[in-house]
């Protein structure tokens, strides 16, 4: 067990296999088989980063009848990203959306009504801390086409520090903050995770959140820093401090 782990022991993370080959196409119930092409992967990016869907329940039958999906963004530098997703739900899924400024904040939202594309979306997870890769994607999708996806997710939620060149993204959700680690682990980048347990601070309660962070041009193709790398096991660190 983990609470039984000293110094000076050794952990082994696995490198997962991946696709090299990629997909050509999902099925949607409603839309029929979608090409996977750079536009889709742009949709389910950004819908990881500010995506929602506002849930109604029918007063007659208990039943989820959502219909209205958002996008929340900013409205000083995000328009270009609300006109391009527009332009996707019209030419992918034939829906018509729209956008609007935000009354009591500076956001920008990209509204759209499909009980059809709102069932499907579902499977992204629903509020912030349930969001993910759905496992019909995670085990298909191609790293080439993980790694796209990561980008457009990254554009919506990462940030860059001034100090350096190290990239960083916080999440809420614990299942998405591994399956981006995972991607970058697998393009061999240097990642790694830090969690900030959550609590009342500063007049606000928070969640607990993940940050995954990496540098850019950390590669190598056996052994990283202090890691070896085993053939078809994965990586074999050894464990230096436990606070």
């Amino acid at each position: 067990e983990a609470k039984d782990l000293t110094e000076l022991d050794y952990i082994v993370s696995p490198k997962m296999p991946t696709n090299k080959i990629d997909l050509s196409y999902i099925y949607i119930p409603g839309f029929g088989n979608m090409n996977i092409d750079d536009d889709l992967l742009y949709l389910f990016g950004w819908w990881l980063a500010e995506g929602c869907i506002h849930k109604r329940t029918s007063k007659k039958t208990g039943r989820d009848i959502s219909s209205e999906g958002t996008f929340a963004l900013n409205n000083f530098d995000e328009h270009p990203v609300a006109d391009k997703l527009i332009d996707i739900l019209q030419h992918k899924f034939r829906i018509n959306s729209k956008k609007n400024k935000s009354k009591t904040s500076n956001g920008l939202n990209v509204h759209w009504c499909s009980v059809r594309l709102t069932c499907y979306m579902k499977i992204f997870g629903h509020l912030a801390q349930n969001k993910h890769i759905p496992y019909e994607l995670w085990d298909r999708l191609s790293i080439k086409q993980k790694m796209i996806l990561f980008q457009y997710y990254l554009d919506g939620d990462g940030h860059v520090r001034k100090k350096g060149s190290e990239h960083s993204i916080t999440t809420v959700s614990k299942k998405l903050a591994f399956q981006m680690y995972d991607i970058l682990d697998s393009v061999n980048n240097y990642p790694y995770m830090l969690s900030t347990l959550g609590g009342y601070r500063c007049g606000c309660n928070h969640q607990t959140s993940y940050t995954v962070g990496w540098t850019p041009g950390i590669i190598s193709d056996t052994c990283r820093r202090d890691r070896a790398y085993i053939d078809d096991i994965g990586y074999i660190s050894k464990i230096k401090k436990i606070k």
